[in-house]
């Protein structure tokens, strides 16, 4: 049997795995929805394809954010914590900006 961890290790293992699934079914959905509904860019249907992708995006960033702070906190020198945080914020800015433009 594979050893998961304990503590922060697991619920940080688990938050990762919660978050790849939530962000593979929005991605389904706007899939989904963006071929049954002709005009996209208009309505309440455009409206939530915009939140589901910017939800999505969001998932994303905390799965892969939470791996990547396990590795720049890791290692010594801290400009790898930095570039860590300049690309969290860039990162979910630009997939903030997509809800709002």
């Amino acid at each position: 049997m594979a050893n998961n961890g304990s503590g922060i290790g697991k619920i940080a293992k688990t938050a990762s795995y919660i978050c790849l699934l939530v962000a593979a079914s929005l991605i389904i959905v706007n899939f989904i929805l963006g071929f049954l509904v002709d005009e996209v860019n208009g309505g309440i249907i455009g409206t939530i394809l915009n939140i589901a992708s910017v939800i999505e995006k969001v998932c994303f960033c905390i799965g892969i954010g939470i791996c990547a702070f396990d590795f720049a906190a890791a290692r010594k020198k801290p400009v790898w914590m930095i570039l860590f945080w300049i690309a969290i914020v860039v990162y979910l800015g630009f997939s903030m900006y997509g809800i709002f433009a």
